[in-house]
């Protein structure tokens, strides 16, 4: 009832979600959490910030992860770049004429047999691949006027 605030509002946000902490209350905290006032005990308030803290370390981990699949994986790529910029360059004069499927053909022709193309990119033009020795991940490189770049394809989020 007669809930005075004694902090600053602060907004904690991660992963999509947001919590704002109002202000203190007897022994706990209030907090706006998905459109709800909520009041949380102050352990409460630590386990949210514990599973937040959960979660951002395991999406860390994560990259982390991936950031050596694409270090083990990018020699082998590497050497596509010359033969997948000459085909970006014939896409760029034919793309009226020819069908982007055929340029996935020649691509899966020069490939290592552990990659498996499973779709073409038309703008910017690439591709994505599998990789038999990195099951569950998609990669994909994309040939740009000035660059080319190359990296996992990151799973969609479910919202």
């Amino acid at each position: 009832m007669g809930e005075k605030s004694t902090t600053m509002p602060c907004t904690v946000k991660a992963f999509g979600d947001e919590a704002v902490i109002t202000g203190a209350v007897p022994n706990g905290f209030a907090v706006t959490y998905k459109g709800r006032h909520l009041r949380l005990a102050a352990k409460d308030l630590d386990d949210m910030i514990e599973q937040i803290t959960r979660r951002f370390k395991e999406a860390k981990a994560n990259r982390d992860a991936g950031e050596e699949v694409i270090r083990a994986v990018h020699p082998q790529v590497r050497k596509l770049y010359n033969f997948v910029g000459g085909l970006a360059a014939r896409w760029h004069d034919e793309k009226l004429y020819e069908d982007i499927n055929d340029y996935k053909k020649a691509i899966q022709a020069k490939c290592p047999k552990e990659f498996t193309v499973t779709k073409m990119i038309k703008r910017p033009f690439g591709f994505e691949f599998t990789h038999s020795g990195f099951k569950g991940r998609t990669f994909v490189v994309a040939i740009k006027a000035r660059s080319t770049e190359f990296g996992l394809v990151e799973p969609k989020r479910k919202k």
